[in-house]
């Protein structure tokens, strides 16, 4: 289960054009933990995962409400 959502993951931020660099300065967040547990080298811990969704959750709202920029 967990590949799967690894998987579905990297397929959002590719359809995104989003890099884990950017996810990194966004959440301001340790790049090279994203990067080990986003690419299988870890586990995802529910820290990470938390920091995800609250990201992903303002540029949703940023995309809904028509602001445009960095959230």
């Amino acid at each position: 289960m967990e590949d799967s959502v690894k998987q579905r993951l990297r397929g959002f931020l590719k359809e995104q054009n989003m890099s884990i660099n950017q996810i990194s300065l966004n959440a301001n967040y340790p790049q090279s933990t994203l990067n080990k547990q986003i690419n299988k080298e870890t586990s995802m811990s529910l820290s990470t995962l938390l920091v995800l969704l609250d990201l992903f959750s303002m540029l949703y709202v940023c995309i809904i409400s028509g602001i445009h920029g960095e959230p």
